[in-house]
């Protein structure tokens, strides 16, 4: 069954929307028969390759600390297009729709046809996580007042002033369905010369793992709609009102 909203105000903004970026994300256990050729062949030419560092630190008694670090390719990112990007590594896949955001069903829907052509390389692997993100840019006057735009936001003593930078992260747990959970970061970003641009990030996933491909699409409505009551929830109708002028 759906979830029904919790916040109440709904509306689609099109290409106003602040949402520089929009993901899906299907996590499984790695496939030991997939290689990083494999994943390559499957995509073509990546635009970017994805590294991941490991440390070791070392330390014998009466000797010096020794540290090493190794780096390995994790996977690839292609770009058939400006609009969008894939992500493929032999535990995960990730689809994003990039600026400008269209809506919902055309993220779904293209992330789930980009992973019916991807599931025959990673043969019956279970998802074991399933995770749904937004990034948004959001513009704001110089010296913004944060109440009148954030409804969540950071607070400090007013003989010390107005902050400048900060950074907010913070995890909200669905009342009704406790195995879904938002992280929710706000932070300032680089200022520019006639607006305050804020960063809204919110990462929705699911705990328990779905019990099929199809299950993890309804994990992922059930997900689009938490997102979308924490964005409205979060969010001012002054600064909502700046999505529409």
């Amino acid at each position: 069954m759906a979830l029904s909203p919790l916040v109440p105000h709904r509306a689609h903004y099109g290409d106003r929307a602040p949402i520089i970026e929009a993901l899906i994300d299907l996590a499984f256990d790695p496939e030991p028969r997939v290689s990083l050729e494999d994943l390559r062949a499957w995509g073509g030419t990546p635009s970017q390759v994805i590294t991941q560092w490991e440390g070791r630190f070392q330390q014998e008694p009466g000797d010096a600390a020794s540290m090493s670090t190794t780096q390995r390719t994790y996977g690839f990112i292609f770009r058939p297009s400006s609009t969008h990007a894939l992500q493929v590594r032999r535990d995960g896949f990730t689809f994003s729709l990039l600026h400008p955001y269209t809506h919902w069903a055309d993220l779904r829907d293209r992330t789930r046809e980009a992973w019916d052509r991807f599931r025959p390389l990673v043969g019956d692997r279970p998802i074991r996580r399933v995770t749904h993100r937004c990034i948004n840019r959001i513009l704001l006057p110089p010296s913004p007042h944060l109440p009148d735009w954030f409804h969540v936001h950071p607070t400090s003593p007013p003989a010390l002033g107005t902050p400048g930078d900060l950074l907010l992260r913070l995890a909200l747990t669905h009342p009704e369905r406790p195995d879904l959970t938002a992280h929710v970061t706000l932070g300032t970003l680089p200022q520019e010369a006639d607006v305050a641009p804020f960063l809204f990030d919110i990462d929705v996933h699911a705990s328990a793992p779905p019990a099929d491909d199809d299950g993890a699409w309804d994990t992922l409505d059930d997900l689009h709609q938490f997102r979308n009551d924490v964005f409205f929830g979060c969010l001012t109708p002054a600064t909502l009102e700046g999505f529409t002028s």
